[in-house]
């Protein structure tokens, strides 16, 4: 026949060791969020099965209402550390009721009554709604690092869920009798097996959410690094590192494929003197004027990045030179005629451009991008405010468009 005392005794050695596990992690460096709560949990179980497995072996029914209180301790920091793992705060307005209500109802069950059944029904009654709320929780999280880790958690604690209606149904309704060794049925050995189940798998879900968090949001933090070093600050668009790995690779692809591109370099004319007359800080705002300027006229396969101060670099794939060098003066008219709103007053800005186009696939694009400079100085050269293309056919003479 089991013994239910000594199940008990088995649960308490579980939770334990998963305390001491929780703790040993918790003075570790790793920062796992909720995991104080997990071994507040833990231990208040374990201390709860030593209680009542010593209070059904003696029998003494108050050490048994001391255990029942530490089970749902138990249960009340395991939901805490679920909402610690979501990063939110604590009910604890809520807590304080519950556990008031739970040692009113544990004392006149246990205590007064002796009724085993009346304390377990409202117990599985407790555990479920407990069970119910954190799961609703866990499985409405929609933060991308938490999602997976919450919604297996969440499952978890349906599963609970369940066992408790299982528990309260097929518990007979009968009323609760002197002996404690009648009162206790099967289901309640079933219990304890759950409840061993459940503290490993908590355990160890939230231990592995909170890495899966860490690990997600560092590979993030990465990624974020990396973007940033690829991004020009000011206008949010690739900067001189970003814009030429990107050309280089479709440079690449487009000699494979034998795919045409067009190389456009080009320069604010007379920018210096923006900055000198009215200042960076109004040079700031007409760089990024331009900036959205030329992104309004560009397709989003173009590559488009800051690689100068005032000096900007436009690649387009597979596009032939009567395409690119239309879209080239597309950008010059529309920056000629835009005015720039400044707080010290309207701005008219004009560009030059230097244009050219994989011609010669023995040139690299190092070459490229001299020949499209050679060209943006032949229009500077001129004027300004000029398209200018370069032509293998014209070396060192740049044709006027």
């Amino acid at each position: 026949m089991l013994d239910i005392s000594s199940i008990l005794f088995s649960l308490a050695m579980v939770e334990t060791f998963m305390t001491f596990m929780l703790v040993i992690f918790l003075y570790s460096k790793t920062k796992a969020a909720g995991l104080k709560e997990m071994a507040y949990a833990t231990c208040a179980s374990a201390l709860g099965a030593l209680l009542t497995g010593r209070g059904t072996s003696i029998p003494d029914y108050d050490l048994m209402y001391y255990g029942i209180v530490c089970f749902t301790l138990s249960n009340m920091f395991v939901a805490r550390s679920m909402r610690r793992l979501q990063g939110q705060e604590p009910l604890y307005f809520l807590e304080i009721t519950l556990l008031i209500i739970v040692t009113s109802y544990t004392y006149y069950f246990a205590v007064v009554t002796n009724d085993i059944f009346g304390l377990a029904t409202s117990n599985a009654i407790l555990y479920a709604l407990i069970s119910a709320v954190t799961a609703k929780n866990l499985l409405s999280e929609r933060r991308s690092e938490l999602i997976l880790g919450c919604k297996i958690l969440g499952y978890m604690f349906i599963a609970f869920f369940l066992f408790q209606l299982i528990k309260l149904m097929s518990r007979p309704l009968v009323e609760a009798m002197p002996s404690l060794a009648a009162q206790i049925a099967m289901i309640d050995y079933v219990d304890v097996f759950v409840a061993m189940c459940m503290a490993i798998g908590w355990s160890f879900g939230l231990i592995w959410a909170s890495f899966s968090q860490s690990e997600f949001l560092l590979l993030s933090a990465k990624k974020s690094a990396e973007q940033q070093a690829r991004t020009d600050i000011l206008t949010g668009i690739y900067n001189r590192r970003g814009f030429f790995e990107d050309a280089e690779a479709i440079d690449i692809k487009a000699r494979k494929d034998d795919q045409p591109f067009v190389f456009a370099m080009i320069d604010i004319d007379n920018f210096k003197f923006v900055n000198d007359t009215w200042g960076h800080d109004i040079g700031d705002i007409a760089l990024k004027e331009v900036t959205d300027i030329m992104l309004k006229q560009l397709r989003k396969t173009d590559l488009v990045g800051r690689i100068g101060g005032e000096e900007f670099a436009v690649l387009f794939p597979q596009t032939l030179i009567k395409e690119g060098i239309n879209m080239a003066e597309r950008i010059r008219e529309a920056i000629e005629e835009n005015i720039i709103k400044t707080p010290k007053g309207d701005i008219k800005l004009t560009v030059s451009i230097g244009i050219t186009y994989l011609q010669d696939r023995n040139k690299t694009l190092k070459d490229i991008l001299s020949h499209s400079d050679s060209a943006l100085y032949q229009a500077k050269s001129e004027g300004r405010n000029k398209v200018k293309l370069y032509s293998l056919s014209e070396i060192n003479n740049p044709v006027e468009l």
